[in-house]
């Protein structure tokens, strides 16, 4: 585990120099050493990720394969709602959108956020932005 976590380490610091020029890889890099197995009890969990949706606009929170075991939980920190679910395409929802009511915690497994879809989206209809935190949860 230690070994692993030094090469990891140093793979951190190669995809930090590629940040600015590869955004997309970076942020998918982020991803997929973010989640974590958080189903045991105890601790609170911290969050997997922390960002803010723009306004009026469609957020890609998670390009992750799909899995009717997985579940998301999402926390909207803003007094304003929002809609959520996962999708085919980036940039719209292809399946029905789920709203998160503002100041609320929402757990849901993949297959209540669609049938399919390996994007999760977040939807701000509001002129505000609305920062969410998102938890990653693998049974």
């Amino acid at each position: 585990m230690t070994e692993s976590n030094e090469i990891l380490e140093m793979i951190k610091g190669i995809m930090l120099t590629q940040k600015a020029t590869f955004p997309s890889l970076y942020t998918l890099f982020l991803n997929a050493i973010s989640i974590d197995d958080n189903i045991g009890g105890g601790t609170p969990l911290v969050p997997d990720f922390e960002f803010t949706v723009p306004a009026g606009a469609f957020f890609t929170a998670l390009a992750i394969p799909y899995s009717t075991t997985r579940r998301f939980k999402a926390k909207n920190l803003s007094p304003l709602v929002l809609q959520w679910g996962l999708s085919d395409l980036e940039g719209g929802f292809t399946n029905l959108a789920i709203p998160l009511a503002e100041n609320a915690t929402s757990t849901l497994l993949s297959t209540t956020l669609g049938a399919s879809g390996d994007f999760l989206l977040f939807y701000n209809p509001t002129p505000t932005l609305i920062s969410i935190e998102l938890t990653v949860l693998e049974d």
